[in-house]
């Protein structure tokens, strides 16, 4: 094949080639990828060899090298490893440097806070919603620091839990620390009001905040408090 069978396909290949090279220029320069342009140049080149040589249906090659195009994008973002280790977490995010939002912990969730380097968790529940797993124990017991401040629901939302909540992420400093309740609904709800009462923003961004850390059916609540708040000093503890 390579003494015979290719050579004739070249001034075919040639004119292909350049076709779908130009293809790729506008879609890296169209969508602002061009500082992917040399892993373009390298895998598609490749691509388009093989597509070519295989002699593939047109139509069938511009769907296979879109879709190429389409999640090399997506190859440049790899997960650390504490995200790896945590991504079975309900509801889990990792909205601040040092930070970990999630759900509820199970007793076999502890062993992975451990493989992620969590040093710290600080759990919004209350201990009646986890009869049968004693969380402080557990996380303990694997040489992680365990803080509660149980949330019950939106009568809990007060000045003086956010303060105890703000001296928790406080002490905790630049530890990789661990925040849940059972879906971090809870947990944003906190981060909201904390970011308005502690760190001044407007109850726009406070809200947006709090979303980021998973807040979902506590947000009318937490508005009610921020509009509540909008008139009295900021009480910064920093």
């Amino acid at each position: 094949m390579i003494g015979g069978g290719l050579p004739q396909r070249t001034a075919g290949f040639s004119a292909e080639q350049s076709h779908y090279r130009e293809r790729k220029t506008n879609y890296t320069e169209s969508n602002g990828f061009n500082f992917l342009r040399p892993l373009f140049d390298a895998l598609n080149d490749s691509a388009i060899l093989w597509m070519i040589h295989r002699e593939t249906p047109d139509m069938f090659r511009f769907l296979l090298l879109s879709l190429m195009l389409a999640i090399i994008p997506l190859a440049g973002y790899a997960a650390t490893p504490a995200e790896a280790a945590l991504a079975d977490l309900p509801n889990v995010s990792f909205p601040a440097p040092h930070r970990v939002a999630s759900g509820r912990l199970q007793a076999v969730d502890v062993a992975a806070l451990k493989r992620a380097g969590i040093e710290q968790v600080i759990d919004l529940s209350a201990d009646s919603e986890t009869p049968d797993f004693d969380e402080a124990a557990a996380v303990r017991a694997a040489g992680i620091g365990y803080h509660a401040l149980p949330i019950h629901g939106a009568g809990d939302l007060t000045r003086a839990r956010v303060r105890q909540f703000d001296r928790l992420l406080r002490d905790a400093g630049e530890q990789p620390t661990l925040v849940h309740c059972a879906s971090s609904n809870r947990v944003g709800a906190m981060i909201a009001l904390r970011a308005a009462l502690v760190d001044g923003l407007s109850t726009d961004a406070a809200l947006a905040e709090g979303r980021r850390w998973g807040m979902k059916s506590l947000e009318p609540a937490v508005r009610e408090r921020l509009h509540a708040w909008s008139g009295e000093p900021t009480e910064n503890t920093h």
